[in-house]
């Protein structure tokens, strides 16, 4: 009997254990994601930083430099977009060769061609790019001389119609097609003044560049819009991979029923279908939500104080805010009790917490993906549920003496255990089920009670059951 109800124990415990795990892995799936997305936009970020100071590490003079960094302004920053935006990182190229395209990139519908001219004035760019040569090409210009050199184009068209046509095609192509942006679909490149880009090469020359201070940073290429994006998959990553952790005993069960030749009826069916949708749904709240705030932290959206926060300190707090909320529910809906409420409250921020910690260090130690994440989530959640117990054994001994109830956590029930009612011979009476009218003292004979066969069993405070301190035998 008493190694029955050990076996009963171990089970509950891993049970409760493997639910942890499963809470802690769509927090870690979530914010696991999110780390990711925003370091490929970092690295996309310090790959542009890097091409910008390359190109200037020659003996040009810097009117002809600003020209060279502003191809590979142009196609880093539209390259740092598609990451952003989830397009991947490789949409725009600066040929570097002697054709008269300097940027080429594409689209879901064409071949894009960009010729880039940096001249000082708008008139002088206008003149520049609209060589014959260059016809047909996109033309790129300072965001600062846009709409001057659309106009300084036109009024050369005029100018020239009827004395050189054929040049005049070629202002007028300028005046319709001249852009100060790269774009394919929803990747686009960041606008560069003339200005600006005199002031960048400056900057690199003397080595006080800092690509922030020119808005190569997160927060100018991350939008909300893409956070969202970014948790969408976040969320149904975490949903199917939680999913398949919650249906994965349950699998077990029917498979071994079918080894046994037993039959597998509706209700085995049911569970696991129950099961799924739990774990769906559970998985896609905590890795959505995860990912969320952990790019939204990183890329200042949330405050510049946030954006340095440990990813693993989201995680626990996301998987703890999910379960109060779920625990909330059941308390409201009368499932458990105020102090299973606050119980399970305190553990899962214990547990979940050196959980989520495992699974960080567990994927570092073995770089194997899901495999490290998983057997760091085992390893801390088994040594954090060790510790929960233990404390509370340690906590719940001052609590024999004192009767403090710790906000809840120890119940001081001082009420006779059923077992001792029953070792002292005393029947309990259910008073909700009786009804008293009249009672007549007179008929009660104190005479026969034999006060020699009265026993009396000792009692003592402490643990009747756990978290419960209260009258126990001796």
């Amino acid at each position: 009997m008493k190694g029955s109800s050990t076996t009963e124990s171990i089970h509950v415990d891993a049970t409760q254990a493997y639910d942890d795990i499963i809470k802690s892995f769509g927090a870690f799936n979530g914010l696991d994601i999110g780390t990711e997305y925003t370091e490929s936009v970092s690295e996309a970020i310090e790959r542009g930083s890097e091409l910008l100071k390359q190109i200037v590490d020659n003996k040009k003079g810097v009117h002809y430099l600003k020209g060279d960094l502003a191809e590979v302004w142009h196609t880093e920053t539209a390259n740092i977009s598609a990451v952003a935006k989830g397009n991947g990182n490789e949409y725009f190229i600066a040929p570097r060769d002697s054709s008269v395209i300097d940027i080429t990139g594409s689209d879901a519908i064409e071949f894009l061609k960009y010729q880039l001219k940096y001249f000082k004035t708008p008139e002088d760019t206008a003149k520049a790019i609209s060589d014959p040569r260059y016809f047909g090409l996109l033309k790129l210009v300072p965001s600062d001389q846009l709409k001057e050199v659309k106009e300084a184009a036109y009024l050369l068209y005029l100018k020239n119609l009827n004395t050189r046509p054929e040049q005049a095609a070629n202002y007028l192509h300028t005046s319709q097609v001249a852009t100060d942006t790269v774009k394919a679909g929803n990747v686009e490149s960041t606008p560069l003044s003339e200005q600006e880009a005199l002031q960048i090469v400056k900057d690199i020359q003397r080595d006080k560049f800092s690509g922030k201070d020119h808005g190569l940073s997160l927060s100018e290429y991350i939008e909300w819009t893409d956070i969202a994006r970014a948790s969408g998959e976040a969320a149904l990553n975490a949903a199917i991979t939680t999913m398949a952790l919650k249906i994965a005993p349950e699998l077990l069960s029917l498979l071994k029923k079918a080894i046994s030749d037993e039959n597998i009826d509706l209700s085995d069916v049911h569970r696991l279908g129950a099961k799924a949708f739990e774990g769906g749904v559970e998985g896609s709240l905590r890795g959505g939500i995860a990912a969320f705030i952990t790019i939204a932290c990183r890329t200042g959206k949330l405050g510049s104080a946030l954006m340095d926060v440990n990813p693993s300190v989201i995680g626990v707090a996301t998987a703890v805010a999910i379960n109060c909320i779920k625990n909330a529910f059941s308390l409201y809906s009368g499932h458990i009790t105020p102090y299973e409420y606050v119980d399970n409250c305190l553990r899962d921020s214990l547990v979940l917490g050196l959980g989520i910690s495992g699974m960080v260090l567990g994927q570092i130690l073995i770089p194997i993906p899901i495999l490290g994440s998983v057997i760091g989530n085992i390893v801390g959640t088994l040594f954090a549920t060790a510790i929960y117990t233990g404390a509370k054994t340690y906590l719940l001994q001052p609590m024999l003496l004192s009767g403090f109830t710790f906000f809840g956590l120890v119940k001081q029930d001082y009420a006779l255990p059923r077992e001792v009612l029953d070792e002292m011979g005393i029947d309990t009476i259910d008073l909700d089920m009786i009804e008293i009218e009249h009672l007549d003292l007179e008929t009660v004979d104190l005479e026969l009670i034999d006060l020699d066969r009265i026993e009396f069993t000792m009692l003592e405070r402490g643990f009747v059951k756990v978290d419960v301190v209260g009258n126990i035998m001796i």
